[in-house]
C-alpha cells in the first residue's frame, strides 16, 4: 500500500515543505485583513502553536532524559543529556516559543496608523 514504482513507500516528509505553505498563506491572508477578528485569530493561532511546540519539546526531552515514567523536573536527574546539558537547550526552546508568540502578535497588529493622534 502506497509503494511507488521505485519500491519505496510514500512518506509525509516528501510533501511537508509544500503543505506547510497552506497555513502560512492562510495566516498572511488573515493578517492582511482589516477586520480585528482576523488579527485576533492570527495571534491566537501563534500562541497555540507555540504552546504545542513547547509541550512537545518538553515531553520528548523528558522521554529521552528519564523515560515516560521519570520525574517531571528531569534536568537534574537525567540519564541522558544532549551536548551542553539540558539547560541551554531548554532556554533555546523557550526563546523559540517566545519568538513565535511575538511574531504572531506583531503580525496581528493593526497595520493602519492611529488617525486620532494629532502630530
Amino acid at each position: 500500500a502506497g509503494v511507488r514504482a521505485t519500491g519505496f513507500g510514500f512518506q509525509a516528509r516528501y510533501v511537508l515543505p509544500a503543505l506547510v505553505a497552506i497555513p502560512l498563506l492562510a495566516a498572511d491572508v488573515l493578517a492582511r485583513q482589516r477586520a480585528a477578528w482576523a488579527r485576533r485569530v492570527v495571534a491566537a493561532v501563534a500562541v497555540c502553536v507555540a504552546a504545542v511546540q513547547a509541550v512537545a519539546w518538553y515531553e520528548n526531552g523528558r522521554r529521552w532524559a528519564v523515560g515516560v515514567h521519570g520525574p517531571w523536573l528531569f534536568a537534574g536527574r537525567a540519564q541522558w543529556s544532549p551536548p551542553g546539558g539540558w539547560y541551554p537547550w531548554t532556554a533555546a526552546a523557550a526563546v523559540g516559543a517566545a519568538l513565535l508568540i511575538a511574531a504572531g502578535l506583531l503580525a496581528a497588529r493593526d497595520p493602519r496608523p492611529d488617525r486620532r493622534r494629532v502630530s
